[in-house]
């Protein structure tokens, strides 16, 4: 959550640095220090105020507003813009200009920029040149990318920077440059913003980033700016909203055909030998965001990506990376929410697969905690699934797992839910665990971490143990 700080003008801190320097005798050095320390007492916002002493007064020499003046001019000056016209050219120059500035600039450069109209001048150049101009509209969309790092920045984009983004999408469907940078916008824009993700809700940005993922650029870094946009809409991360659409969202992506084209997305890559692990987790990460219900799983489950998302479990193997194991398992997980994926998860094959997966990765306590989740869901209420899970090798896992990772606490704890889904409908289970000594691990978990204390419990208590909550 952004915490608000009290604005202040530049021409405040000017009289501030000037009254130390006339009324008490102070050097310019320490007058300048004297004022921010104040200001900052005070709870106020000192970004994208000039604090090294050239002030209000001089504020049309600094580098970053130099380059917003050159911008407005060119803007307010252009009557015809094509690849050819001295105007267009000029506009491309001033924004380049003012892109390097805030990028290669001292770190209060944006705030400057943000504080001097940048945001403002660049819809207005943007608006101008995206339909006559689109070969320089990625560079226009560049110089948001950098601004909208800083959060009153992105009040300002509010005005008129959603409309402006979806436009490019909509208007340059075939550029890989647009398509990354707009998309890259969308991700920064509305992180924990849930009023601009409604702006771009409203505009149908699904509908133009779901155009998007059903041709995906060949460029990783363009496919990456594109999921994380889509992520972003469908996250609840403010929490300065009551109440957040992102589930809302997820199902208007869906309904799109969101789903569908991530898992054509991943075939696709699976069968082509370049296809790197970080596009394939990419992919992952962005559909188990987008799985919010049942009727989204039963999509996926339906349209054959279970057997995609398995197949990921070898890649996992044969790239050895760690990253697409996690991704893959935790996308399992999350689509065994449905019974029906549950149990063709083990008619595939998926448990002996996961849990070889586990001995591939013993290290690494991520990968394993969305191991034993994944076992834990599809055991839930299945004791046909439960039993396959422990001939399987799920309780030699366990046992392996608690021992080498004790001071892993949600590892431990996601061990424990995994064991009391093993034995809570499963008599013959639970034989199985008391005799590898399994109840003396759940109770060293319970123990040393808190947040196991309710899982432990409920094991402890599907095993057969009275004194179970002690």
């Amino acid at each position: 959550m952004v915490s608000k700080k009290v604005q202040i003008s530049q021409e405040a801190f000017d009289a501030v640095v000037k009254e130390n320097e006339e009324d008490f005798g102070m050097e310019l050095e320490e007058a300048l220090a004297d004022a921010i320390h104040t200001f900052q007492l005070q709870g106020a916002d000192l970004a994208g105020i000039i604090t090294d002493g050239r002030g209000a007064a001089n504020l049309n020499e600094h580098p970053v507003v130099q380059a917003i003046k050159l911008l407005e001019a060119a803007v307010t000056h252009t009557e015809v813009v094509n690849d050819d016209s001295p105007d267009g050219h000029a506009i491309v120059e001033a924004l380049n200009t003012l892109k390097q500035r805030c990028v290669d600039g001292p770190p209060q450069s944006i705030a400057i920029a943000g504080r001097n109209g940048a945001v403002e001048a660049i819809i207005n150049s943007s608006n101008l040149i995206k339909r006559k101009y689109p070969a320089v509209l990625g560079l226009a969309l560049e110089a948001f990318i950098s601004l909208l790092e800083d959060y009153s920045n992105r009040l300002k984009f509010s005005a008129g920077g959603p409309e402006l983004v979806v436009d490019a999408l909509l208007l340059n469907p075939g550029s890989v440059h647009v398509a990354g940078s707009a998309s890259a916008i969308i991700a920064i824009a509305t992180t924990g913003n849930e009023s601009l993700k409604q702006s771009f809700m409203d505009l149908k940005a699904d509908e133009a980033l779901v155009r998007l993922l059903q041709k995906p650029p060949k460029d990783l870094a363009s496919l990456q700016k594109i999921c994380d946009a889509v992520r972003s809409l469908v996250v609840a991360d403010d929490e300065s909203a009551v109440t957040s659409k992102a589930y809302s969202n997820a199902r208007k992506f869906c309904r799109a055909g969101a789903a569908e084209a991530i898992l054509k997305a991943i075939s696709e890559a699976l069968l082509d030998p370049s296809s790197s692990s970080s596009v394939l987790a990419t992919l992952c990460v962005t559909l188990k965001a987008l799985a919010v219900n049942d009727e989204i799983c039963k999509t996926v489950g339906e349209s054959g990506g279970l057997e995609f998302i398995l197949q990921l479990t070898n890649e996992c193997q044969q790239q050895r990376s760690k990253t697409l194991a996690k991704s893959a398992c935790a996308l399992l997980g999350q689509l065994a929410g449905r019974d029906a994926n549950k149990d063709a998860i083990v008619t595939s094959g998926g448990l002996d697969r996961i849990i070889r997966l586990s001995y591939q990765y013993p290290e690494d306590p991520l990968v394993l905690q969305e191991i034993m989740t994944t076992i834990a869901i599809v055991s839930l209420r299945s004791p046909v699934n439960a039993r396959k899970a422990v001939e399987a090798g799920a309780v030699d896992m366990a046992t392996e797992v608690m021992m080498k990772h004790s001071t892993a606490a949600i590892l431990q704890r996601q061990s424990c839910q995994m064991l009391r889904n093993l034995a809570a409908r499963n008599p013959e289970n639970r034989v199985v665990i008391l005799e590898k000594g399994l109840p003396a691990l759940i109770r060293n978990a319970k123990t040393n971490h808190d947040i196991c204390k309710d899982a432990a419990s409920a094991a402890l208590r599907d095993l057969g143990f009275d004194d179970y909550n002690q």
